[in-house]
């Protein structure tokens, strides 16, 4: 699986280091920083909340059983780990991925699919150590471009399907309730 922040790696320390390099010439010496400031009063600095509102329990929907024919049918991939479905979404990695790694390897990204008018759908492939969100950016398509945000699942969903939304460290990024309490 191609991660989007791996895709976007090089333009990214590109960046850095343009930044890094333009800062070197705003740098004052030590001599030319006065010992106190005389200037107009600094203005408050405002601080952005990131925490999402919480998702009550009654919002989440129920999880139901997999109908593993019908997206063996539709997507042609068989699923029989780690398969987890509420109406209309669902979350599993393939049986051909898993056969792939030959027990070598961790397989880190899950795929998330969509029940569409046509069919079940793989709308792209998350990394499972961090919540998907609704920005995408630990998901990638299948052939490691951008994955169209506007698919993925709502976060309700997210609640249910994406074992990291409901981690105790990323529950103020995502509103899911704490499994603990």
């Amino acid at each position: 699986m191609i991660n989007r922040r791996t895709s976007t790696f090089p333009i990214r320390v590109a960046l850095l280091l343009i930044a890094s390099v333009s800062l070197v010439g705003c740098g004052a010496s030590n001599d030319e920083i006065p010992d106190t400031y005389s200037g107009a009063p600094l203005a408050e600095t405002t601080v952005v909340d990131t925490t999402a509102p919480p998702i009550a329990m009654s919002d989440l929907p129920k999880e139901t059983p997999c109908p593993l024919n019908d997206i063996r049918r539709d997507t042609g991939d068989v699923y029989k780990e780690v398969v987890q479905c509420v109406p209309g979404w669902a979350v599993g990695i393939p049986k051909k991925v898993l056969d792939a790694m030959n027990g070598d390897s961790v397989n880190e990204g899950e795929r998330v699919l969509k029940l569409a008018e046509t069919g079940w759908k793989t709308v792209g492939v998350c990394h499972i150590y961090h919540p998907i969100e609704l920005s995408g950016v630990w998901c990638s398509t299948i052939d490691g471009d951008d994955v169209d945000t506007t698919l993925l699942p709502p976060m309700n969903v997210q609640c249910v399907l994406w074992d990291a939304s409901r981690w105790s460290e990323n529950i103020a990024e995502t509103g899911c309730p704490n499994p603990e309490t």
